[in-house]
């Protein structure tokens, strides 16, 4: 799908106007291609078909801004605007068919749990009011966490005083604090606000390699699965006790906290050193949480932020380098999806359903099949979008050679990691499958 964003520059038409304007900004290659229209070079105003609604004139003003004028007629005004959607560009603020954005404004400050969230969020309409064609937009995804708290996990061996660090914070009394091992047995999750932001806080049972108890294995499996979807992981350091090894999957970010300050500096590589008994570094471990999810740098870019849910498919890459999935590594053939169906082997993560079977070209590739049972087109394509950019991310680290068809029921788009979290779970337990029949020599 390109990253480009629409809206029509026009009146809504009345009858008398000539001519309509839908300006584009983005990605107008990608644009062109996926409305069927053809190429425009830069600085060339030429008549072509338009999205086989019209015939009109598309003017391309630079490489990233081009104008489509129609004729100004409703039906055709709306049949170009639906084209758009349907082709994956993105409504800005005012385009009809989607909320103005005093309606967006409000819905989003409603959600938003974080008091940094306010001011940078009130000046949106500012921002896209006086926004160039070619001014670079803020970076929304980190901007997301701002509306969308994200989730901390802090993880560390039994007894160093993870509990107690969250008690401190909280003030409160939320999770059990006692000198044994084991207290913690069930992640224990709090909402907190850190240096103005609004994060998940999930304080984990103590992590060990060999659980005491069956209880505590099951206990420690839930862990587990929570750090792999976790925003950011504090790494508890102690005196005297080895910090747990832990290998951040792509794109997860890590802190590494020392607890029990007061006793002594546990070592090397801790980026904050806190004492509940004392206070010492609650204060600068809230500010490095904050930073470390939403840098002072995404707080003060002065661009405008798509903040409404069906723009943040397009978040991941809009101002950056261009990202796509190859068309190799896409399913488009019917056959193929009948034989991943056929092999009767999947599971279900959420509100997808993931079938797999071994792959006929030995690649690992992506199918999709989007429920149109609820949810509007912009929903289906956000998600779409979301779930390949999931698997272009985490390629690398799925099992080789299988076919992976992702069957979405109607839901409203979830985060990027999410995504990625069922794909990389998914995608294992059905390759571990496949290998069991193999090794006993079953077919598929």
């Amino acid at each position: 799908m390109p990253r480009a964003f629409f809206h029509l520059a026009t009146p809504l038409p009345a009858g008398d106007a000539a001519i309509a304007a839908v300006e584009v900004v983005g990605d107008i290659d990608g644009a062109l291609a996926a409305l069927s229209i053809a190429p425009v070079k830069v600085g060339v105003a030429a008549v072509r078909d338009l999205c086989g609604v019209d015939t009109g004139v598309v003017a391309r003003w630079g490489q990233g801004h081009a104008t489509l004028m129609p004729h100004a007629g409703p039906a055709v005004v709306a049949g170009v605007l639906r084209a758009c959607v349907k082709g994956g560009l993105i409504p800005t603020p005012g385009t009809p068919g989607g909320e103005t954005i005093d309606e967006r404004l409000h819905a989003a400050l409603v959600r938003a749990g974080s008091p940094l969230a306010i001011d940078v969020l009130l000046d949106q309409p500012r921002r896209w009011r006086t926004r160039g064609a070619d001014d670079a937009l803020a970076p929304g995804l980190v901007l997301g966490h701002l509306i969308r708290p994200p989730l901390v996990v802090m993880l560390g061996p039994p007894n160093v005083g993870k509990s107690s660090l969250l008690n401190a914070l909280a003030s409160g009394h939320v999770a059990l604090v006692a000198d044994g091992p084991g207290t913690t047995r069930d992640p224990v999750g709090v909402p907190l606000i850190v240096d103005g932001l609004a994060i998940r806080w999930l304080d984990t049972p103590g992590l060990s390699e060999a659980p005491a108890c069956r209880l505590d294995a099951m206990a420690q499996r839930a862990a587990r699965d929570v750090i792999a979807r976790a925003d950011l992981l504090l790494i508890a350091h102690t005196l005297g006790v080895e910090p747990i090894e832990h290998q951040c999957r792509a794109g997860q970010r890590a802190l590494h906290v020392g607890l029990r300050g007061d006793l002594g500096q546990p070592g090397r590589g801790v980026d904050v050193l806190t004492s509940v008994r004392t206070g010492a570094g609650l204060v600068e471990l809230a500010g490095a949480v904050r930073r470390a999810l939403v840098p002072d740098g995404a707080l003060a870019h002065p661009g405008a932020w798509v903040f409404w849910p069906e723009g943040q498919a397009n978040n991941a890459g809009v101002a950056g380098p261009k990202r796509t999935l190859r068309k190799a590594d896409r399913i488009t053939r019917g056959r193929d999806y009948e034989r991943a169906y056929a092999g009767r082997t999947s599971v279900a993560r959420g509100p997808l359903r993931i079938h797999a079977v071994p792959s006929a070209t030995g690649k690992t590739r992506l199918g999709l099949s989007i429920s149109k049972g609820g949810g509007t087109s912009v929903q289906r394509n956000a998600i779409k979008r979301l779930i390949r950019e999931a698997f272009r991310l985490c390629r690398g680290e799925l099992p080789a050679g299988h076919d992976l068809i992702v069957s979405a029921r109607p839901h409203e788009p979830m985060g990027l990691q999410a995504y990625q979290h069922a794909l990389q779970t998914a995608a294992k337990q059905l390759a571990d499958t496949w290998n069991a029949r193999a090794s006993k020599g079953r077919p598929g």
